[in-house]
């Protein structure tokens, strides 16, 4: 199963929907035109995420390479000017940060066992995912597998949160660090 159709449908719908943004921005402010991209282009950019964002890396560069035209659009930047600062200013989340959130707190909801619930030993990373054992590659796309594997990469204090304060400090956290790949996110050591 491939999901390439998919996204080259997606990325039609989020060039018409830059189009649009960029109409609104030559036409009022950049927070009139920050609001049509979360109305037209990030509603779209949602839709399914969890799913089509663990099939392939290049699917994904071909999102974040359009969502960086749409930010540089609000952000009047130039076409070759780095985007990273603006993500942090306009507080959009890029692709795969949106993809590490909607997958993490997937897991989070889904009450799957950790260390913790495994052994009784009260250890360091008690508060971590046990990740299943696998034989096939597609396993580790699956959104159940890779949130948790995503959610023991992050720092302990989002690690301990509750369930019910998890979005809002995750979102926070992952509106601070524009990553533009997911091995940025897990090769990443984080300070704050």
């Amino acid at each position: 199963m491939s999901w390439t159709p998919h996204i080259d449908s997606l990325c039609k719908k989020l060039n018409t929907s830059m189009f649009m943004i960029k109409q609104i921005k030559s036409l009022s402010n950049t927070k009139t035109a920050r609001t049509a991209y979360f109305s037209f282009f990030e509603s779209q950019l949602r839709y399914g995420l969890a799913v089509w964002s663990g099939t392939s890396a290049t699917n994904l560069k071909r999102i974040l390479i359009i969502q960086k035209k749409a930010v540089r659009v609000l952000a009047d930047l130039q076409h070759m000017e780095s985007c990273r600062d603006a993500f942090i200013n306009l507080k959009i989340m890029t692709v795969v940060s949106l993809y590490i959130l909607e997958v993490v707190l997937h897991v989070d909801g889904e009450y799957l066992p950790r260390n913790r619930d495994i052994h009784s030993h009260n250890t360091r990373n008690g508060a971590l995912y046990n990740l299943p054992a696998h034989h096939m590659k597609l396993f580790e796309s699956k959104p159940s597998y890779i949130g948790r594997k995503f959610f023991n990469r992050l720092p302990q204090e989002l690690q301990h949160k509750r369930s019910s304060l998890l979005k809002a400090a995750l979102k926070k956290w992952l509106l601070d660090r524009p990553f533009y790949s997911l091995e940025e996110f897990l090769q990443g050591t984080f300070q704050n």
